[in-house]
């Protein structure tokens, strides 16, 4: 593989990505706009709620599960328990940038150059099946993970400004963001991109793609909290399991769309 050719082909595909005011917002925007919107919206009108008014048995029964991960758990506040419980709740719902961006950009990969006009070249050029598909995957996964750590550090910087106050430390960053930003976001987001090139490659339309692709790319969402979720118990062995199940699906899915994209077939569907 000529990774010199690859990136060639991702540096063209990020141009143009950039030339999409649509694309352009989802890359930049909707990150930070999904991260604030969390936090103000899910965090901040819990902040001015009177101590005396927090009822400790509300949240009783994730009590213990939530200890596992936040030092000296039992020395906060009701409240500041409360508060701590609803900032990670929030995070769950940052996750979906890993699915949501990828969804978007991995949508113009194939049908894209169709639309344009431009796949004749990419057929034509020496660039072999799996150096296309490894080009497509490199210029929406770049863009993807960016967005991903730009809205992490925000939504980081948002709650611990919002509870510092209140408990007396910084919550973030903690074990759990930096494996979200880090480790589990990577890997789902080549995954992502991997389902919409083989969605892109059978579409006759963007939209056609990103409507499909929306819906075939959230059991990957699901994967997602499912990772998050056993962080909370502890549960190192399910963590690893998983990462390993990710980083598997990862390799099958692109062997799987290095197939599906036929360089012969792709050239008797544009004469």
């Amino acid at each position: 593989m000529r990774w010199d050719r690859v990136w060639a082909l991702a540096k063209k595909d990020i141009k143009e990505y950039t030339k999409s005011k649509y694309v352009f917002f989802t890359i930049i925007f909707m990150p930070l706009f999904l991260s604030l919107l969390m936090a103000i919206s899910g965090v901040l009108p819990l902040v001015s709620i009177p101590e005396d008014e927090v009822n400790e048995n509300d949240f009783a029964s994730i009590d213990n599960i939530v200890a596992n991960v936040v030092t000296g758990w039992e020395n906060f506040s009701p409240k500041a328990k409360m508060l701590i419980i609803t900032a990670y709740g929030m995070l769950f719902f940052v996750a979906l940038i890993p699915v949501i961006i990828p969804s978007i950009i991995a949508s113009e990969t194939i049908v894209g150059e169709k639309e344009r006009k431009t796949m004749e070249g990419i057929i034509a050029s020496p660039l072999s099946e799996g150096e296309i598909v490894v080009g497509k995957i490199v210029s929406a996964f770049l863009p993807s993970i960016i967005g991903t750590i730009v809205a992490s550090i925000v939504y980081a910087v948002s709650i611990d400004i919002m509870l510092y106050p209140i408990i007396g430390r910084l919550l973030f960053p903690d074990p759990l963001i930096i494996l979200f930003t880090f480790v589990i976001s990577p890997i789902t987001t080549i995954i992502c991109v991997e389902l919409m090139i083989m969605i892109s490659t059978k579409m006759s339309s963007v939209r056609d793609a990103y409507q499909v692709g929306s819906l075939v790319v959230m059991p990957v969402f699901l994967f997602i909290f499912l990772q998050m979720v056993s962080f909370f118990f502890s549960s190192l062995l399910a963590i690893i399991g998983g990462t390993l199940i990710l980083i598997l699906a990862a390799i099958f899915f692109y062997k799987l769309a290095e197939n599906i994209f036929d360089r012969e077939n792709a050239l008797v569907k544009l004469m």
